[in-house]
């Protein structure tokens, strides 16, 4: 490895150090080892989003990409712009989780580190253009998150959560790993974007047919869409609420990256059958997330349900080629579901506040909370004038453009539909009476938390109104 390439791994070398560095201050003994954990997580993630600025203007100005390691990785636009994204809601997750973290258990260190290490595994995702370095950057990705599921040994959940998370991962691994090694065969090239005229043969359809339908079971168990959701209620429902904040958003842009890389590109996404396997994943992701979410009590539940549809949503832009459209929904539904848990961890002291009675009266107990929560919900549901409508919208706009009616029928359908569980929780929180009294929480007293959830409600509502930043950002990936 020359200096070259150490030049442009500088994030993943400084996530890797900051991972490395929290595991050794965890073995510190005092209250300074807190502060210092929050210190180098945030200074690494601010260096990063700095970096691949700095990067992302170079090749931009230059009009070049960077092929590195042995052209197993790639720096381009778009992985510049899916890390920039990443390490900036890295950033608002950890300061959400800070305090959450610290009161909920001692091992601080290890959940940092291990936070870091899958957050490194999700920028070499970004950057894979070889099926080594995307099968390296999934197990990086999904390792540590197995372990941090399970790492609150005082819930009984978590440990069953953990090891659900464990087992059904490792197997959508095997078969990802299966299907790579079908399509090595045929092709004889790891290389994602490499096509040899013989893999597209007729001789070799089947086989090669088969190695792609297992690659999209691996690819849609880390997307948690249907039918290989099964895991994420139960994974949402045990993990901490810090963790499922945290599972519910980065590792989705991080999956993002694998489809793009894949199917934008590639050979394999000119496979007669690829465009008909995502539109059925679509589909089934709608209707069973939109369906089940409808009879959830559960705080967690509901939005694990929520994520299966509105993963289907972004499935549906992915369908018609519509990438930058597919990232701006990506990016808008990140926003509002780290607020809605951010929210919820404010909510939280000792006992977690799961179950949709808990959120009863807020709007009277705390007027702030309850405005922000409903603009979250609200955007979410696809309401106007909030961004999730926006970023409907223009999914919508897409499949028109492409003659779909059926999918923009059944779309909308679907959005009417899940808006009821979505305005379910409005009601809650504004016209039933406080369900239980909670002794005030700690973080909600935390200015930087408190400026954090209200831009995160702000950010909802402005951004539906003025959409061009996230549109320019999305812009680069072409």
């Amino acid at each position: 490895m020359n200096l070259i390439t150490l030049y442009w791994l500088t994030p993943e070398l400084i996530i890797c150090s900051a991972g490395i560095l929290s595991l050794l201050i965890g073995l510190m003994q005092g209250e300074i080892k807190k502060s210092l954990l929050c210190i180098v997580n945030q200074t690494a993630f601010l260096a990063v989003i700095i970096i691949c600025y700095q990067y992302l203007a170079m090749l931009i100005l230059g009009d070049m990409t960077a092929e590195i390691a042995s052209n197993t990785l790639i720096i381009d636009s778009f992985s510049l712009v899916i890390k920039m994204v990443i390490a900036t809601l890295s950033f608002v997750v950890f300061l959400y989780s800070r305090v959450y973290v610290e009161s909920q258990s001692n091992n601080h260190g290890e959940y940092y580190s291990l936070a870091m290490f899958s957050i490194l595994g999700m920028m070499i995702l970004a950057s894979a253009t070889n099926f080594l370095s995307l099968y390296l950057g999934i197990e990086l990705l999904s390792l540590p998150l197995y372990a941090l599921v399970a790492l609150n040994d005082r819930r009984k959940l978590a440990i069953e959560a953990g090891m659900k998370y464990f087992i059904t991962g490792g197997l959508a691994s095997s078969i990802m790993l299966f299907g790579i090694s079908i399509i090595y065969a045929v092709n004889g090239d790891l290389s994602i974007v490499s096509a040899n005229s013989e893999a597209l043969s007729s001789s070799h359809t089947l086989p090669f047919t088969f190695g792609i339908v297992c690659l999209w079971v691996g690819i849609a168990f880390k997307l948690g869409a249907a039918p290989f959701h099964q895991w994420v209620p139960d994974v949402y429902h045990g993990a901490p609420l810090s963790l499922t904040m945290f599972i519910s958003s980065l590792p989705k842009l991080a999956a993002f990256a694998i489809v793009y890389r894949i199917f934008s590109s590639s050979f394999i996404g000119m496979h007669s059958n690829v465009q008909t396997m995502i539109m059925v994943t679509a589909v089934l992701s709608i209707t069973v997330g939109t369906l089940s979410a409808l009879w959830q009590t559960n705080i967690k539940r509901l939005l694990a349900y929520s994520a299966i549809a509105n993963i289907g949503y972004m499935l549906l832009a992915v369908f018609v080629g519509a990438y930058e459209q597919a990232l701006f929904y990506l990016i808008v539904y990140a926003i509002a579901i780290i607020g809605v848990f951010g929210l919820i961890l404010s909510l939280s002291s000792v006992n977690e506040r799961e179950e949709l009675k808990d959120l009863s009266g807020l709007a009277k107990s705390q007027p702030i909370l309850g405005l922000t929560l409903m603009f979250l919900v609200l955007s979410m549901a696809g309401i106007p004038p909030f961004v999730g409508f926006y970023a409907k919208l223009m999914i919508f706009q897409s499949l028109l453009d492409g003659s779909h009616w059926f999918l923009v029928i059944f779309g909308l359908l679907m959005s009417v539909v899940g808006a009821f569980y979505y305005l379910k929780i409005i009601k809650i929180i504004y016209f039933e009476e406080q369900h239980s009294k909670a002794p005030p929480t700690t973080l909600y007293s935390c200015p930087s938390s408190r400026a954090m959830l209200v831009t995160n409600g702000l950010l909802a509502l402005l951004l539906g109104l003025y959409p061009i930043p996230i549109l320019n950002i999305c812009s680069l990936i072409g």
